[in-house]
Protein backbone atom coordinates (compact mmCIF):
# COMPACT_ATOMS: atom_id res chain seq x y z
CA UNK A 1 0.00 0.00 0.00
CA UNK A 2 1.46 3.33 -1.08
CA UNK A 3 0.12 5.13 1.99
CA UNK A 4 2.17 2.94 4.38
CA UNK A 5 5.35 4.74 3.28
CA UNK A 6 3.82 8.18 3.65
CA UNK A 7 3.69 9.87 7.01
CA UNK A 8 0.96 12.34 6.15
CA UNK A 9 -1.90 12.29 3.65
CA UNK A 10 -4.26 15.20 3.01
CA UNK A 11 -7.58 14.66 1.27
CA UNK A 12 -9.54 17.71 0.22
CA UNK A 13 -12.19 19.01 -2.12
CA UNK A 14 -11.56 20.02 -5.72
CA UNK A 15 -11.16 23.62 -4.54
CA UNK A 16 -7.88 23.00 -2.70
CA UNK A 17 -5.46 22.76 -5.61
CA UNK A 18 -6.90 25.72 -7.58
CA UNK A 19 -6.92 28.00 -4.54
CA UNK A 20 -3.24 27.28 -3.83
CA UNK A 21 -1.96 27.84 -7.37
CA UNK A 22 -2.55 31.55 -8.14
CA UNK A 23 -1.12 33.15 -4.98
CA UNK A 24 1.25 32.35 -2.15
CA UNK A 25 -1.50 32.70 0.48
CA UNK A 26 -4.26 30.53 -1.11
CA UNK A 27 -6.72 33.31 -0.22
CA UNK A 28 -9.34 34.14 -2.83
CA UNK A 29 -12.38 32.59 -4.50
CA UNK A 30 -12.62 29.44 -6.62
CA UNK A 31 -15.64 29.16 -8.91
CA UNK A 32 -16.01 25.75 -10.56
CA UNK A 33 -18.36 25.59 -13.52
CA UNK A 34 -18.20 22.22 -15.26
CA UNK A 35 -21.05 19.75 -15.47
CA UNK A 36 -22.03 21.07 -12.05
CA UNK A 37 -21.15 24.20 -10.10
CA UNK A 38 -19.48 25.03 -6.81
CA UNK A 39 -17.87 28.05 -5.22
CA UNK A 40 -15.48 28.50 -2.30
CA UNK A 41 -14.10 31.58 -0.57
CA UNK A 42 -10.79 31.17 1.26
CA UNK A 43 -9.97 34.02 3.64
CA UNK A 44 -6.38 35.06 4.38
CA UNK A 45 -6.56 33.36 7.77
CA UNK A 46 -7.55 30.02 6.23
CA UNK A 47 -11.27 30.11 6.98
CA UNK A 48 -13.39 29.00 4.05
CA UNK A 49 -17.02 29.17 3.03
CA UNK A 50 -18.89 27.34 0.27
CA UNK A 51 -21.87 28.04 -1.94
CA UNK A 52 -23.34 25.36 -4.20
CA UNK A 53 -22.12 21.88 -4.90
CA UNK A 54 -25.53 20.32 -4.22
CA UNK A 55 -25.76 18.31 -7.42
CA UNK A 56 -28.05 18.50 -10.44
CA UNK A 57 -31.24 17.74 -8.50
CA UNK A 58 -30.88 20.58 -5.99
CA UNK A 59 -28.35 22.96 -7.47
CA UNK A 60 -25.53 23.18 -10.04
CA UNK A 61 -26.86 26.56 -11.20
CA UNK A 62 -24.81 27.99 -14.05
CA UNK A 63 -23.08 24.67 -14.77
CA UNK A 64 -23.34 22.51 -17.88
CA UNK A 65 -26.23 20.37 -16.70
CA UNK A 66 -28.17 23.46 -15.64
CA UNK A 67 -27.55 25.19 -18.99
CA UNK A 68 -28.86 22.16 -20.90
CA UNK A 69 -31.82 21.86 -18.50
CA UNK A 70 -32.66 25.56 -18.77
CA UNK A 71 -32.69 25.58 -22.57
CA UNK A 72 -35.00 22.57 -22.69
CA UNK A 73 -37.15 23.96 -19.87
CA UNK A 74 -37.74 27.16 -21.85
CA UNK A 75 -38.97 25.07 -24.79
CA UNK A 76 -41.24 22.78 -22.76
CA UNK A 77 -42.73 25.63 -20.72
CA UNK A 78 -43.37 27.58 -23.90
CA UNK A 79 -45.11 24.67 -25.63
CA UNK A 80 -47.21 23.97 -22.52
CA UNK A 81 -48.22 27.61 -22.29
CA UNK A 82 -46.88 27.78 -18.74
CA UNK A 83 -44.32 30.49 -19.52
CA UNK A 84 -44.31 31.99 -23.01
CA UNK A 85 -40.72 32.40 -24.14
CA UNK A 86 -39.87 35.84 -25.47
CA UNK A 87 -37.43 34.26 -27.93
CA UNK A 88 -37.98 31.85 -30.80
CA UNK A 89 -37.66 28.25 -29.57
CA UNK A 90 -37.26 26.47 -32.90
CA UNK A 91 -33.47 26.13 -32.80
CA UNK A 92 -33.63 24.46 -29.37
CA UNK A 93 -36.48 22.24 -30.57
CA UNK A 94 -34.50 21.03 -33.57
CA UNK A 95 -31.30 20.60 -31.55
CA UNK A 96 -33.13 18.63 -28.85
CA UNK A 97 -34.70 16.37 -31.45
CA UNK A 98 -31.35 15.65 -33.10
CA UNK A 99 -29.29 15.25 -29.93
CA UNK A 100 -31.71 13.11 -27.93
CA UNK A 101 -33.17 11.33 -30.98
CA UNK A 102 -36.74 12.28 -30.07
CA UNK A 103 -39.70 13.27 -32.23
CA UNK A 104 -41.97 14.85 -29.61
CA UNK A 105 -41.61 16.55 -26.23
CA UNK A 106 -43.15 13.49 -24.56
CA UNK A 107 -40.30 11.38 -25.92
CA UNK A 108 -37.97 13.34 -23.59
CA UNK A 109 -39.51 11.58 -20.59
CA UNK A 110 -37.32 8.57 -21.36
CA UNK A 111 -34.19 10.72 -20.93
CA UNK A 112 -35.56 12.26 -17.74
CA UNK A 113 -36.57 9.00 -16.05
CA UNK A 114 -35.83 5.46 -17.27
CA UNK A 115 -32.72 6.23 -19.33
CA UNK A 116 -31.51 9.34 -17.53
CA UNK A 117 -27.76 9.84 -17.92
CA UNK A 118 -26.43 12.95 -16.22
CA UNK A 119 -23.31 13.32 -18.36
CA UNK A 120 -25.21 12.72 -21.61
CA UNK A 121 -27.93 15.18 -20.65
CA UNK A 122 -25.33 17.81 -19.76
CA UNK A 123 -23.71 17.24 -23.14
CA UNK A 124 -26.63 19.06 -24.73
CA UNK A 125 -24.88 22.20 -23.56
CA UNK A 126 -22.66 21.91 -26.64
CA UNK A 127 -25.78 22.38 -28.78
CA UNK A 128 -26.59 25.50 -26.78
CA UNK A 129 -23.03 26.71 -27.40
CA UNK A 130 -23.44 26.09 -31.13
CA UNK A 131 -26.69 28.03 -31.09
CA UNK A 132 -25.10 30.92 -29.24
CA UNK A 133 -22.22 30.97 -31.73
CA UNK A 134 -24.79 31.24 -34.52
CA UNK A 135 -26.57 34.07 -32.71
CA UNK A 136 -29.70 32.20 -31.61
CA UNK A 137 -31.47 34.58 -29.17
CA UNK A 138 -32.72 31.86 -26.81
CA UNK A 139 -29.30 30.23 -26.49
CA UNK A 140 -27.71 33.61 -25.84
CA UNK A 141 -30.35 34.31 -23.18
CA UNK A 142 -29.63 30.97 -21.48
CA UNK A 143 -25.96 31.92 -21.22
CA UNK A 144 -26.89 35.33 -19.83
CA UNK A 145 -28.97 33.54 -17.19
CA UNK A 146 -26.00 31.27 -16.47
CA UNK A 147 -23.69 34.26 -16.06
CA UNK A 148 -26.07 35.77 -13.51
CA UNK A 149 -26.29 32.53 -11.54
CA UNK A 150 -22.51 32.13 -11.54
CA UNK A 151 -22.10 35.67 -10.23
CA UNK A 152 -24.63 34.96 -7.46
CA UNK A 153 -22.35 32.20 -6.16
CA UNK A 154 -19.54 34.74 -5.82
CA UNK A 155 -21.86 37.28 -4.21
CA UNK A 156 -23.01 34.68 -1.68
CA UNK A 157 -19.55 33.72 -0.44
CA UNK A 158 -18.20 37.28 -0.56
CA UNK A 159 -20.73 38.26 2.11
CA UNK A 160 -18.56 36.24 4.48
CA UNK A 161 -15.59 38.55 3.90
CA UNK A 162 -14.39 40.65 6.79
CA UNK A 163 -13.51 44.34 6.38
CA UNK A 164 -10.23 44.70 4.48
CA UNK A 165 -9.95 40.93 3.85
CA UNK A 166 -8.61 41.74 0.38
CA UNK A 167 -7.07 45.24 0.49
CA UNK A 168 -5.42 44.72 -2.91
CA UNK A 169 -8.36 43.01 -4.57
CA UNK A 170 -9.49 39.39 -4.76
CA UNK A 171 -8.36 36.66 -7.14
CA UNK A 172 -11.20 34.59 -8.62
CA UNK A 173 -10.02 31.24 -10.04
CA UNK A 174 -12.32 30.09 -12.85
CA UNK A 175 -12.38 26.31 -13.23
CA UNK A 176 -14.37 24.06 -15.56
CA UNK A 177 -15.31 23.79 -19.22
CA UNK A 178 -18.15 26.34 -19.08
CA UNK A 179 -15.57 29.12 -18.87
CA UNK A 180 -14.69 28.36 -22.49
CA UNK A 181 -17.90 30.23 -23.28
CA UNK A 182 -16.84 33.32 -21.33
CA UNK A 183 -17.78 35.62 -24.22
CA UNK A 184 -21.43 34.67 -23.72
CA UNK A 185 -21.26 34.91 -19.92
CA UNK A 186 -19.14 37.99 -19.32
CA UNK A 187 -21.69 40.78 -19.63
CA UNK A 188 -24.30 39.38 -17.25
CA UNK A 189 -21.65 38.00 -14.89
CA UNK A 190 -19.93 41.36 -14.50
CA UNK A 191 -23.12 43.45 -14.34
CA UNK A 192 -24.60 41.18 -11.64
CA UNK A 193 -21.44 41.47 -9.54
CA UNK A 194 -21.26 45.23 -9.92
CA UNK A 195 -24.94 45.80 -9.16
CA UNK A 196 -24.51 43.87 -5.91
CA UNK A 197 -21.54 46.01 -4.82
CA UNK A 198 -19.32 42.93 -4.61
CA UNK A 199 -16.53 44.31 -6.82
CA UNK A 200 -16.23 47.41 -4.66
CA UNK A 201 -16.46 45.44 -1.40
CA UNK A 202 -13.56 43.24 -2.52
CA UNK A 203 -11.54 46.23 -3.80
CA UNK A 204 -11.61 44.83 -7.30
CA UNK A 205 -11.42 41.34 -8.67
CA UNK A 206 -9.07 39.53 -11.05
CA UNK A 207 -10.46 36.51 -12.89
CA UNK A 208 -7.82 33.93 -13.77
CA UNK A 209 -7.61 30.39 -15.13
CA UNK A 210 -4.94 27.82 -14.39
CA UNK A 211 -2.49 26.95 -17.14
CA UNK A 212 -2.46 23.30 -16.09
CA UNK A 213 -4.70 20.90 -14.18
CA UNK A 214 -3.89 22.16 -10.70
CA UNK A 215 -1.15 19.70 -9.77
CA UNK A 216 1.16 22.55 -8.83
CA UNK A 217 -1.45 23.91 -6.45
CA UNK A 218 -1.82 20.47 -4.88
CA UNK A 219 1.97 20.26 -4.38
CA UNK A 220 2.01 23.77 -2.87
CA UNK A 221 -0.78 22.87 -0.46
CA UNK A 222 0.96 19.69 0.63
CA UNK A 223 4.26 21.47 1.13
CA UNK A 224 2.62 24.27 3.10
CA UNK A 225 1.04 21.72 5.44
CA UNK A 226 4.53 20.55 6.37
CA UNK A 227 5.78 24.08 6.94
CA UNK A 228 7.62 24.44 3.63
CA UNK A 229 6.94 27.33 1.27
CA UNK A 230 7.51 26.40 -2.38
CA UNK A 231 9.66 29.09 -4.07
CA UNK A 232 7.81 29.55 -7.36
CA UNK A 233 6.58 32.42 -9.47
CA UNK A 234 2.83 32.02 -9.07
CA UNK A 235 2.04 34.40 -11.93
CA UNK A 236 3.52 31.94 -14.44
CA UNK A 237 0.88 29.32 -13.68
CA UNK A 238 -2.25 31.35 -14.36
CA UNK A 239 -3.65 33.41 -17.21
CA UNK A 240 -5.89 36.42 -16.61
CA UNK A 241 -9.24 36.48 -18.41
CA UNK A 242 -10.71 39.66 -16.92
CA UNK A 243 -9.94 42.45 -14.44
CA UNK A 244 -12.86 44.06 -12.62
CA UNK A 245 -11.63 47.27 -11.06
CA UNK A 246 -13.22 48.91 -8.05
CA UNK A 247 -14.57 52.41 -8.52
CA UNK A 248 -13.37 53.39 -5.07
Amino acid sequence: NIFKSVGYVRAGSDHVAPSNQPTSTSAGIVLIMGTGSNCRLVLPGGEYYNCGGWGHMLGDEGGGYWIAWTAIKHLLDHDDGLVVCKHDVEYVRKAMSEYFKVETNLDMLRHLYTDHNKAFFAGFTMKVVEGANDGDPLCLEVFREAGRMQAKHVIAVSKRCKPKSFPNGCTLVCMGSIWKSWKFLSESFESTLRESGTVENLNGMKLVQLKDNGTIGAAVAGARDTGFIVPIDYSKHTVAICDLFSSK
